[in-house]
């Protein structure tokens, strides 16, 4: 299926642009359309567009905080400092991810 192709894509490349990373996440959190993302995250579909198209490469830190908690993967996931086949065993097993914050990013919550 799709999101095997692209998690071997991932596993394959080390530098898998976050446009990819994002959209593998989308596939295999049920699929999810640009709408349904933009609805989730709670940002304009424009946005959500231009990431995924390409057109934003390196989106704002608030952005990205929106995408992870949507999604409930960390940033790490979303930028490639994690393996997508740590994600895939602990998702596997059932376990259910929660972003990681920063202590800087708790003292803003």
């Amino acid at each position: 299926d799709t999101a095997t192709v692209m998690k071997e894509e991932m596993d394959s490349s080390k530098n898998v642009p976050i446009n990819g990373r994002l959209r593998y996440f989308m596939k295999i959190r049920g699929n999810l359309s640009e709408i349904d993302l933009a609805r989730l995250t709670g940002l304009p579909q424009p946005t959500v567009h231009h990431i995924l198209s390409g057109a934003t490469a390196r989106p704002h830190r608030k952005t990205l905080l929106a995408l992870t908690k949507a999604l409930s993967i960390t940033i790490a996931d979303l930028l490639d400092e994690t393996s997508v086949e740590e994600y895939e065993e602990l998702r596997i097993r059932g376990f259910s991810l929660l972003p990681l914050l920063t202590f800087e990013e708790a003292t803003v919550w």
